[in-house]
């Protein structure tokens, strides 16, 4: 079931690209298009995220990697845009 909900997303993430046209503008840094097909995924994402990472890494860690990745994609954005 969780496959259907990524196959899902996509087909809705496609149909909102087709629909309604991002030109940007002034102060924009990204769209928000993608987050319903993220959250469609979201159960196929963390099996997979879960089966790769059994007895690699610690999940502490992915998550203090992420936390710095996701700190510095916004300090980016906000720094040039």
């Amino acid at each position: 079931w969780s496959v259907f909900g990524v196959v899902g997303g996509v087909a809705y993430l496609l149909v909102q690209w087709k629909a309604n046209r991002y030109t940007g503008g002034a102060s924009f840094f990204a769209y928000r298009y993608p987050l319903e097909t993220m959250v469609a995924a979201a159960p196929a994402l963390y099996v997979g995220w879960d089966r790769w990472l059994r007895g690699r890494v610690t999940a502490e860690r992915v998550l203090r990697i992420l936390f710095v990745v996701a700190v510095a994609g916004q300090a980016v954005g906000a720094i040039l845009s």
